[in-house]
Parts: structure tokens; sequence; C-alpha cells
């Protein structure tokens, strides 16, 4: 049987805690399912003595700090290392104690307010950074990191937010390694059943073999790309995200024991029906109302800000998406004409149409601009326009129809 070699792993999952409201049973069973699959010879491979599992009340502040500093100390610069965490995390608005924190099982909040024995961003960012392997990657599907159900840590207080982007960004610590978490920071994340969250389910999913692979491997974008697609088409209101710092695109386990191989789910060649390319001053409202009135309409969606990546990274992440998307969808507003990510998104969609010769790209007037400031290869194409409110949803309606009918070709 093969195995994944030098493979090692730290899996987390509270619900039952000592002082703060409890999680659902789902937080368990996700931790349990996660280090037997990943354990599995027949799935992930990875070796069963490399995999720790905290479970409750074995997940002190204390243990886990132990926790982190075992995995530094057991791995080199060659390990392949898998976090998951499933808990409580959050972040306090204001303060003397204002940041970003993970939350342990014996955690306690008192209204300075304050979090005792919890991990900080910023230790937490310690702990991840002494590990000396280079292809890591930290799964979070935390309440407020990615919660675990609709209410959050507003129960205890206020002044507890959800984790932002910067707070992921934070977590990468600027070395090779992914953060991939289960929705945005002004989202939650959902437990669909007794058993499992929505994103830990369909991660699992990928990780038995539902996720492509071209050589026996299963490697971050290919997971990524399965996970972000099933969550958002069972949920409009949910999107993993993906963090990323490094060139690699690394393998996370084995795919199905090392031992066959699984072509990407193109059944027309494509992953996605439509890649949107926005200013990021637009991702709000595009979030808000676009995406959700798309995916309700049984489109699937990407963009480049459901996987993030840093410097050339964040190019590719454009290149994936648009070349694994039949059409590319270019959000037209006061802001888009001034974006250079987006202008170069819509440079990559129209290189892909001419090389085949095909018409792809569709824009859409969000609000009234300066058109006469659009680049000639956007003015030439008349746009949907869903600035009146009057009679936006009957055109998103004619998008999404639009995004289902085959491509238009100008070559014969």
């Amino acid at each position: 049987m093969v195995e994944f070699e030098n493979a090692h792993g730290l899996v987390i999952g509270i619900a039952n805690y000592r002082h703060i409201r409890p999680l659902p049973e789902a937080v368990r069973n996700d931790a349990r399912e996660v280090k037997n699959l990943l354990t599995n010879p027949d799935y992930c491979g990875y070796p069963a003595a490399n995999i720790r599992l905290l479970l409750d009340g074995e997940a002190t502040a204390a243990e886990l700090r132990a926790a982190f500093a075992d995995l530094a100390a057991r791995t080199n610069a060659d390990s392949n290392v898998f976090v998951y965490l499933s808990c409580h995390g959050g972040q306090l608005a204001n303060g003397a104690f204002e940041g970003a924190y993970l939350l342990p099982v014996d955690t306690i909040y008192t209204p300075e307010p304050k979090l005792t024995n919890a991990l900080s961003t910023e230790e937490l960012t310690g702990l991840l950074n002494a590990i000396p392997a280079r292809k890591l990657v930290v799964v979070l599907d935390c309440c407020h990191a990615g919660g675990l159900t609709k209410q959050g840590l507003e129960d205890l207080s206020p002044e507890v937010k959800a984790l932002s982007p910067s707070d992921y960004q934070i977590l990468l610590g600027g070395r090779a390694r992914a953060i991939l978490a289960a929705s945005r920071s002004t989202e939650s994340a959902w437990v669909m059943n007794a058993e499992h969250s929505l994103f830990t389910n369909h991660m699992l999913a990928g990780l038995r073999g539902d996720a492509a692979s071209e050589d026996g491997f299963i490697r971050i974008f290919a997971l990524f790309n399965y996970i972000q697609k099933q969550v958002s088409q069972a949920r409009s209101d949910q999107h993993p995200i993906l963090k990323f710092e490094g060139e690699e695109d690394f393998p996370l386990a084995l795919y199905r024991g090392g031992t066959a191989k699984n072509p990407a789910d193109k059944p027309d060649g494509f992953l996605y029906q439509a890649y949107l390319s926005f200013a990021e001053a637009d991702e709000a409202w595009v979030y808000s109302y676009i995406v959700p009135k798309l995916v309700a309409a049984g489109v699937s969606l990407t963009s480049s800000a459901d996987s993030a990546f840093s410097g050339i990274p964040r190019i590719i992440s454009m290149e994936r998406g648009i070349a694994d998307s039949r059409r590319t969808i270019a959000v037209l507003s006061k802001a888009y004409v001034e974006d250079n990510p987006a202008e170069f998104t819509r440079l990559l969609a129209q290189t892909e149409d001419i090389k085949k010769g095909k018409w792809s790209l569709i824009p859409i007037k969000i609000e009234a601009f300066d058109e006469s400031r659009l680049p000639g290869g956007l003015s030439i194409l008349q746009p949907i326009n869903v600035s009146n409110p009057d009679t936006r949803d009957h055109q998103l309606e004619r998008l999404a129809l639009a995004l289902k009918q085959p491509l238009p070709s100008w070559r014969s």
C-alpha cells in the first residue's frame, strides 16, 4: 500500500466549551472524520502515527500550544502538514485586548472585553511559523473564521466580531502555505445535518476522491475548486475562501491511496459557468446581490476574490478562474475603470476569446459612469444594464439564461 510519506497533521474539534456557548456535535464528528480519512491508506495515506487529534477537554490553550510545538519538532522543510481547526474564533473589536483570537476549550470571556486562555492571531502565527514545512495548509471551519452556526460570538458580546481577510493574511506569515476557510468574514457557515458542517462535508468528499487529480495526488487548487463550487451551489450565502502564499500547487494527500487518477470534472470543458471580474470597491454589492441571484438561477460562479493569492499567484488565480469558466462577467462601474486587476482580468478573458474564436465576455453595468473611459475591447460590447432597481431582477434573469447558452463564435 502506498503511503503519503513525511505527511503530518493536527486535527482539533471543540464543541463542549467550559465557559462559553457550546457548538454542535457536528464539530466533533467533523474532526474525527478528518483524522480518520487522512490516516486511511485507501484514501489520503497519512501515517497514523503522524496525526494528532484533540477533542473538547483535550484542547486547552496549554495543550494546543504543546501540540503545535510537537508538530514543529517532528517536521522538516520537506514535510506536508495539514492543520484542521473546528471551534470558536473571532476578534475583539476594541479595548485593551483588541485583536483576533482562536478560542480553546478553556477560554473565558469577561466584559472588559477580554478573552482569557485564547490564542491571538499573532501567537497562532508564531506557532505556525515555527513549523518548518514549506507545504502547509490550515483549514478553518471555525465560528467566525467560517463558522458552524448562524449564531456567532455576538451572543457573548457585540464587541466580538468576525475574523477579517487581514487576519487570514497575518496567519500566512509570509510563508509558502495556504489558509482554507469555510466562509467569508461577512457570512456564516452552515451545519446542514447533525453529522457534518456543509464545508467539511464537501471537503471530506473532495479528499475521498471527488476533487480532481491528474497525478495520483489531491492538490490545494483542485480541492478548493471542488469545495467552493459545491458549497456555493448548496448555499448562495456561503463562499469558502483560499488565501495562498507561494507558487507551487502542492499536494495535500494521496488520491484514493495514490493508485488512481481522476481528470477534472468538466462535462463541457469547464468547471464553472461564469467567472466574475469586478472592482474591489464593488465586492460587497456583487456578493450581496448579483451572486445570490445567479446562484439561485442555477449558475455556478467563481472569482479571484474567492481564491486570493499573493504576487504572481494572484495572476495565476485569475488565469485559472477564466480558463475554468465558460463565460467571464465584467461588472462595470465607476470603480471598474480605475481598477487595474479588473482590467487585467478583462484582457485575459478577451485574449482567450481570440485564441478560441469565441465571444465569452459579458459586460454588465451596475451604475452610471463615464463610458468614454472604457477600453475599446469593452466599449464594443453591449452591456446588460442592471443599474435600474425596477428592472434589475429581469435583467439578471436574462443574464442567467445567456450564461447557460452555447458560446457564440465568430468563426465558422
